[in-house]
């Protein structure tokens, strides 16, 4: 008699086990998609922002530009990377005298920063201007990125432009940037007129002036 009853136990154990793992399978990944929720960036400036800042209605709430909001007691920057949106706190930003100067660049009574990142030198933002991936003021010409702030020496900020292709120039001189900072003088380039051309193959003179043609800053005819 006890023989018959032997698989029904094990049958109502072997459902009892199935029953457990189903329910600790549900709590997983119930658990994975409220952290994923949680802690996913958000697509949108405002919603990161409301979610950063207090919960409340926060009447002292703004946004200065592109880059920068603030409130009563925080500065936050907006950062932009590979498609995706990072809202962090600045600290050591002063929210009464913090304000946007051009997007990604802002001042408070304490200096400038760059992005999340204090400038380790002062500029003048009346006359501060982007220019393509380089920045000027009537002082210098400065390389800005998400690490790093520097002042270009030699570089007249009157009359630079930035001719592209990391091709940069002034009323003087022709230079070639590195894109990661550092600019090197293209010898015997004539800045009046040199220009980019289009290039068909990797090994194709990428700009030239009345005199030779470059690639990468280098003459090769």
């Amino acid at each position: 008699m006890d023989e018959t009853f032997v698989p029904e136990k094990h049958a109502t154990l072997r459902n009892l086990l199935i029953g457990i793992g189903v329910f600790v399978l549900a709590l997983t990944i119930g658990g994975f998609i409220f952290l994923y929720t949680k802690h996913s960036p958000k697509d949108s400036f405002q919603e990161t922002i409301a979610a950063t800042s207090s919960q409340d209605q926060n009447s002292s709430y703004r946004i200065l530009g592109k880059t920068y909001s603030k409130d009563d007691k925080n500065v936050f920057v907006n950062i932009h990377y590979n498609g995706e949106s990072t809202i962090t706190v600045l600290v050591g930003a002063d929210p009464a005298t913090f304000r946007e100067v051009v997007d990604g660049i802002g001042q408070d009574k304490n200096g400038f920063w760059a992005l999340d990142y204090k400038l380790p030198f002062l500029i003048d933002p009346d006359t501060f201007a982007l220019v393509g991936e380089y920045a000027k003021d009537k002082n210098h010409v400065y390389f800005i990125n998400l690490l790093t702030a520097e002042i270009l020496p030699n570089l007249d900020p009157a009359t630079f432009e930035d001719v592209g292709m990391n091709y940069t120039k002034d009323k003087t001189n022709v230079w070639y940037g590195n894109p990661f900072g550092g600019m090197t003088k293209v010898d015997n380039a004539d800045p009046t007129t040199f220009e980019l051309i289009s290039s068909q193959l990797v090994h194709d003179p990428d700009a030239q002036d009345k005199n030779h043609k470059y690639l990468r800053g280098e003459i090769v005819q």
